[in-house]
């Protein structure tokens, strides 16, 4: 399984996290993992580990990813950067972590945080990128850009 990561890309081989294949960053039991700018987040026993050794976050949550600053977490409605700073408040239906925080899609919309409508329409699969998003639309991928 791989990942991008902002060298390239993460990949595990067993309990193997390796960056581009070569760097290792962690070797050891995991119960999830995120990429993230330094290395790897990984989950093991509830908590939430820079490279399997720094602890990043511990507190309850309901969903995570890596972020460039640390985390960002989901608890209940919000959507939040370390736990701490609210980046959105409200009904959603999925989000994904972003450079300057987080897009959350709400039925149509694609939304930065709670600031700026990045795409409204047929939203269909969908990622984060540094500068936007990137949307499947038929067999084509498409560039929103923030």
């Amino acid at each position: 399984m791989w990942r991008g990561h902002p060298k390239g890309f993460l990949i595990r081989t067993g309990n193997k996290f390796l960056i581009n294949g070569e760097e290792l960053v962690y070797e050891g039991e995991w119960d999830d993992w995120r990429s993230h700018p330094q290395g790897v987040v990984i989950e093991k026993d509830g908590k939430l580990l820079l490279n399997g050794k720094k602890v990043i976050y511990e507190e309850d949550r309901e969903e995570w990813d890596g972020h460039i600053e640390g985390v960002v977490v989901q608890i209940d409605s919000q959507v939040l950067l370390n736990g701490e700073l609210l980046l959105y408040e409200g009904e959603f239906d999925t989000w994904f972590s972003h450079p300057r925080g987080a897009v959350i899609q709400k039925d149509n919309m694609l939304i930065l945080n709670t600031q700026k409508v990045i795409y409204e329409g047929e939203v269909g699969e969908w990622v984060s990128h540094p500068d936007g998003v990137i949307m499947k639309k038929d067999n084509f991928l498409v560039f929103y850009k923030i």
